[in-house]
């Protein structure tokens, strides 16, 4: 199991532990199950509510497997949620705004190393945990080619240090544009050198490189200057382009134009 998925069952079972306390798995009853489920619901979208539902059948059905308990309270719970989850074009910039992002982010660059990341997430589609993982051996300035082989730990839920990608999928060999591996490589030239040869190393950082927090607060920031939709740095993986777009222009074309 990877770092991520781990994260989300812990969260769910602090939730459940939180609400339940010390009352003995034996002792719920499908009335306080739903009733869980309806107070969640009071806090979070519907998705949300259906992931923590089925992470605990799952536990539920093991417990029933194992003669734990014979019956399922997780069987015909009502799933609701009273935040309303975001459109793919409220989760993602358009072409448009990808593109205005993606000039200004150039110039930004001497701003600080959370614009790095910013570019690369524009520009490759990597996770943050991705790229917190990359080492520079990773990077082929040769071939402009980076290779995604591990995650970083970067919060106190997650493996710390080095850990296994999303999934088997998530291990890959990606090309990058010629702009912005010509960014790294002066990067490389200035980076503070360390144990791991990371990347985006932050020795000040308790868990030795950007954090979420930062890098999410300096893209929210640009977006806000620029006056485009704010989002998150996951928000970079997928820029969403309306269907009516009639625009194929590669990133790599719109940041070589801006060069």
């Amino acid at each position: 199991m990877n770092a991520n998925t781990m994260a989300r069952y812990k969260t769910s079972i602090k939730n459940v532990e939180d609400y339940f306390s010390a009352k003995k798995i034996q002792d719920i009853t499908k009335r306080d199950y739903q009733i869980f489920i309806n107070e969640y619901a009071k806090t979070h979208a519907k998705d949300t509510v259906r992931k923590l539902n089925t992470h605990v059948r799952a536990c539920v059905r093991d417990a029933i497997d194992e003669c734990v308990i014979r019956i399922d309270f997780t069987r015909g719970v009502k799933l609701s949620g009273d935040k309303k989850t975001k459109l793919p074009e409220e989760k993602h910039l358009d072409f448009d705004e990808s593109e205005i992002l993606l000039k200004e982010t150039k110039n930004r660059l001497d701003r600080g190393l959370s614009y790095y990341c910013i570019l690369l997430g524009i520009t490759s589609g990597m996770r943050f945990a991705e790229m917190m993982g990359l080492q520079w051996s990773d990077f082929d300035f040769k071939n402009n080619t980076v290779r995604i082989s591990k995650n970083w730990g970067y919060t106190a839920k997650m493996e710390q240090g080095f850990c296994a990608t999303k999934n088997e999928q998530s291990v890959r060999t990606i090309t990058i544009d010629q702009a912005t591996m010509n960014e790294f490589k002066k990067l490389k030239l200035k980076s503070i050198a360390n144990e791991h040869n990371l990347v985006f190393f932050v020795m000040t950082s308790k868990y030795h490189v950007l954090s979420n927090a930062a890098v999410n607060k300096t893209l929210k920031n640009t977006c806000k200057d620029l006056g485009i939709k704010e989002i998150s740095v996951h928000g970079l993986r997928h820029p969403y382009v309306k269907p009516t777009t009639k625009k194929f222009i590669t990133f790599f074309e719109v940041f070589r134009a801006a060069s």
